[in-house]
């Protein structure tokens, strides 16, 4: 067994979405840990190793800030004329569902969910509301009243409850 780096590690992290660590289940991070700490291969961990470059590659093409303006118009003559048209928002989010694309493929290597994505927002929130029910039961405030404490195991083993 071969494992990553500490530094592609926090890649993994960014980009499955888990890089800030509140409000993701445990278990998830979990899961990305033992996934990164128990590659089978050399020839895997190169291939996780190569997905997280095309990762990081198309993450920074999601920026848009040195991008040409939306619309430039060269004329020059009769026979040369040249328009230039660039749509900040298409682009932005052609290459936003790329990288969504490449996250997923890393997802699917590491088996674990890709918290990029807005339909795992639910799954997020179901397993975040399961770590409630591992609460110790000591440290929860009963509901029922003091006297159903009292009176109620004396009616059970058939008593009149006074």
């Amino acid at each position: 067994m071969v494992q990553l780096g500490s530094r592609d590690y926090y890649r993994c992290l960014f980009h499955t979405g888990m890089s800030g660590v509140h409000g993701i289940p445990a278990q998830d991070i979990g899961a990305v840990t033992k996934a990164s700490k128990m590659i089978p291969s050399v020839n895997i961990r190169d291939r996780i190793i190569n997905q997280l470059d095309k990762c990081d590659t198309a993450y920074a093409k999601t920026d848009m800030t040195d991008e040409p303006a939306n619309f430039k118009s060269l004329t020059t003559g009769d026979v040369n004329r040249s328009e230039v048209r660039f749509d900040v928002k298409e682009s932005s989010r052609r290459w936003w569902d790329h990288y969504l694309t490449q996250c997923d493929k890393l997802c699917n290597m590491l088996w674990v969910p890709n918290y990029w994505r807005e339909d795992v927002a639910r799954y997020r929130f179901e397993r975040l509301g399961a770590e409630f029910v591992n609460i110790d039961h000591r440290w929860l405030v009963a509901d029922t009243s003091l006297a159903d404490k009292l009176l109620l195991p004396d009616v059970l083993r058939g008593g009149s409850g006074f």
